[in-house]
């Protein structure tokens, strides 16, 4: 029994490992989209004078999705 779970966790960590090296060259191919804390928006010091202001930072970012269709939780 402990043998199987053994080879169950070892199993799952090299499909891991491999996931993660998929990603890491999807990424570097710009295949995939960049992961949340990659954006450079989050480590902008700024004060901004107003809400519109500092929303210029999004304006030609792409959408998620066509608007309307889908909600973003």
């Amino acid at each position: 029994m402990m043998l199987q779970k053994q080879e169950e966790t070892t199993e799952k960590n090299e499909k891991d490992k491999e996931q993660k090296e998929k990603n890491e060259k999807k990424k570097k191919e710009g295949e995939m989209p960049k992961g949340e804390f990659e954006n450079e928006e989050y480590y902008i010091m700024r004060k901004y004078g107003s809400v519109a202001s500092s929303l210029n930072l999004f304006k030609n970012d792409q959408l998620c999705s066509k608007p309307g269709e889908e909600y973003i939780a």
